[in-house]
């Protein structure tokens, strides 16, 4: 376990030393709501698989989910087909380290395009699984709905949220914030408990703080970790375009 208040950049090409592969992915991310809790430490070393650290703020661990609209999502030398690629996601992370790289490990992803999880769970080792959701962003309340697939008498995540700036702001790199988003390098478990490492490409983020209204009770229950309590912090981001490296086994 690592513990520390601040964490190095590792990513775009001025802040990234590893030489950069030709990409695999091209994709918008676009209005995502982030949401944040802390959690103990302990409720996630069950979770986490061995060689990756949990790694910590002040000693406390964290676990996001992140909401949002994914645009143009293609294959290198394919055009965008848009059943397959304009969808909504949900996923939750937690974060870690791995030899003192800053990273995310995805706990779960639900998106609502049974031929996109599809396509994702057979060219990639992400945990995609389908969830019934709407986004609304026509009004300054925006909204985000997933439901769970066999269960819609209660949500799997809902969010009611609206800027509380006119405009987005750089994420200063020894803050908080900075140490949720500057992160590049992702982690996940394949099918049969092998780890995956991915990286990805995009501009430095900008937020915007927000008030949300929340709900995920059922959300963390595979993972032990409450969620069902209010966030401790939520921003919200326009987007930024994104080129994701193939994934490397480990």
């Amino acid at each position: 376990m690592l513990t520390h208040p601040t964490t190095a950049v590792l990513g775009p090409a001025a802040t990234d030393t590893s030489v950069p592969r030709p990409w695999r992915w091209s994709q918008h991310w676009r209005d995502l709501l982030f949401v944040h809790w802390s959690v103990p430490v302990g409720r996630l070393h069950s979770s986490v698989p061995a060689g990756l650290e949990i790694d910590t703020w002040s000693g406390e661990a964290w676990v996001s989910a992140v909401a949002f609209r994914l645009e143009r999502v293609r294959l290198r030398w394919l055009p965008p087909f848009a059943p397959v690629s304009n969808f909504l996601e949900l996923n939750l992370r937690t974060y870690v380290c791995w030899r003192g790289e800053p990273a995310i490990y995805f706990l779960s992803i639900h998106a609502n395009s049974r031929l996109g999880v599809g396509l994702a769970r057979l060219l990639t080792p992400l945990p995609y699984r389908f969830a019934p959701m709407r986004y609304d962003g026509a009004d300054s309340v925006r909204q985000f709905r997933a439901d769970h697939q066999t269960n819609a008498s209660q949500p799997l995540f809902h969010a009611r949220f609206q800027a509380r700036a006119a405009a987005e702001e750089d994420v200063a790199v020894d803050s908080l914030d900075g140490w949720f988003l500057e992160r590049y390098h992702a982690w996940t478990s394949g099918a049969h408990g092998q780890l995956y490492r991915m990286v990805a490409r995009h501009p430095r983020w900008r937020v915007q703080g927000v008030t949300a209204n929340v709900t995920a009770p059922r959300l963390g229950d595979a993972w032990g970790v409450d969620l069902e309590r209010k966030p401790d912090r939520c921003h919200f981001s326009t987007g930024v375009k994104a080129l994701i490296e193939p994934f490397e086994s480990w």
